[in-house]
């Protein structure tokens, strides 16, 4: 492509996941479509391998070059939207659980997102197809299209939010355009989020406190893992890139706060304590009582802060991890004697604890130990009804036992995005 030809570029994207790693998806299924301003197309990376047997025959050089593979890479950039949060984040993190909340119409979804449990949903990154048009005779097609990491960055002043994320690809693409290409994206259903929609709390976990006024800029970043070509799968695959599996994931938040010397905001900064992050941004009603959001929540991190100077008349703080950084939580829990301790019924289990458990909804649970074992293993906590009590889903004859534990690991970060889209990173190949 021609760079100078990319002052903004049609963008036509799915909801969806390929059924397999690089399997062609049908235009039908490219359902969504919107401007992306400062597009930068796609760099197309190739690996070639010398013939360097040449030099055990007398050849100071390689004769030749054979390409091995070939993949690209490219960056998505979009004002902040409760539709394409959803999408950045469930291919970017793996797991989507969603929900109607509102019948409508139109009907309101909340997508809770989640980092992928390679124990539980497999290694392999989900994909999908995106097409790009910068021209009236240029479309692309890009197969096997995996997000890679994204961050959400907001600055005082600027009313937008931006939503920047970096995808890869197989390598394996087509020059064409789509047999019918989606209407754009009205306003009202990408639900637009702004400055004068957010509030940031930080503090301890589960109680945290709104400073969403002494927050000069905030950004948080996180990392699939996918970009690190070490765990890319290649045989079989021909030149192109195979399926993307999960490797070293990661979540940075950083703040910029503005604070008096005696402030009590200062108190959040002293000693390497646990806090709590919450970011939210709440928009325009979907129907009833349901509005676009998008809430972001790590409910686990030590923040170190750093002095940068003054601004009319606050101290400005720089705030990002320590060196214990974003961490997940661990506690073991008695789980209740048989005959209430753990019920399966309509393929949903739920587990009574003795003591509060403090699971939430996303959190991942070992169940270990109970007396009829079909109820043991890894398990994604659907629901959290009381606080010594939690469910999850399990295919399996309804019955009762008990005993036994439950090792709960709190999620890493949680996104949670309410749109109009009924589910994503669904197989729709």
């Amino acid at each position: 492509m021609d760079p100078q030809r990319t002052l903004e570029s049609l963008f036509a994207w799915s909801p969806h996941k390929e059924a397999t790693y690089g399997a062609v998806m049908a235009d039908a299924k490219f359902t969504h479509a919107t401007w992306l301003e400062g597009f930068e197309p796609p760099d197309l990376v190739k690996q070639f391998r010398s013939d360097a047997n040449q030099a055990w025959r007398g050849t100071e050089f390689p004769t030749f070059r054979v390409q091995q593979r070939q993949g690209v890479s490219y960056p998505i950039n979009v004002p902040l939207s409760a539709q394409l949060m959803a999408m950045i984040a469930g291919f970017s993190m793996g797991k989507v659980v969603s929900v109607e909340t509102e019948a409508g119409p139109p009907a309101a979804y909340t997508h809770l997102i989640t980092l992928q449990d390679p124990l539980i949903d497999g290694k392999q990154m989900p994909s999908t197809e995106q097409w790009f048009k910068a021209a009236a005779d240029l479309g692309l097609k890009v197969k096997g299209a995996v997000c890679s990491s994204f961050s959400v960055a907001y600055a005082r002043g600027n009313p937008n939010i931006t939503l920047n994320s970096q995808w890869v690809g197989s390598g394996d693409y087509v020059n064409a355009d789509l047999a019918d290409v989606p209407a754009l994206d009205a306003e009202s259903l990408l639900g637009l989020l702004f400055e004068k929609d957010m509030v940031i709390k930080l503090g301890t976990p589960g109680s945290e406190g709104d400073i969403s006024d002494r927050v000069a800029a905030v950004s948080i970043e996180i990392a699939g893992g996918a970009a690190n070509t070490a765990w890319d799968y290649y045989p079989g695959t021909g030149l192109y890139a195979g399926r993307k599996l999960m490797g070293g994931r990661s979540v940075v938040p950083q703040l910029t706060l503005l604070a008096k010397e005696t402030d009590d905001i200062l108190t959040l900064l002293m000693g390497d304590t646990e806090q709590g992050l919450r970011v939210t941004w709440t928009g325009d009603t979907i129907t009833g009582g349901e509005k676009f959001k998008v809430d972001i929540y790590i409910p686990s991190v030590h923040l170190t802060a750093a002095k940068l100077g003054e601004q009319e008349g606050y101290v400005v703080w720089q705030l990002a991890p320590g060196a214990e950084g974003v961490f997940k939580k661990m506690a073991t829990k008695t789980i209740t004697a048989s005959p209430t301790g753990a019920v399966r019924a309509s393929n949903v289990v739920t587990i009574t604890t003795s003591t509060v458990h403090g699971a939430q909804q996303g959190d991942h649970v070992t169940v270990a130990g109970v007396t009829n074992t079909s109820f043991n293993g890894r398990f994604l906590i659907a629901s959290v009804p009381t606080t010594a009590t939690f469910t999850y889903a399990q295919t399996a004859a309804d019955g009762t036992s008990g005993a036994g534990t439950a090792n709960i690991e709190t999620a890493v970060v949680r996104v949670t995005v309410e749109n109009k889209e009924a589910a994503y990173v669904t197989v729709g190949a």
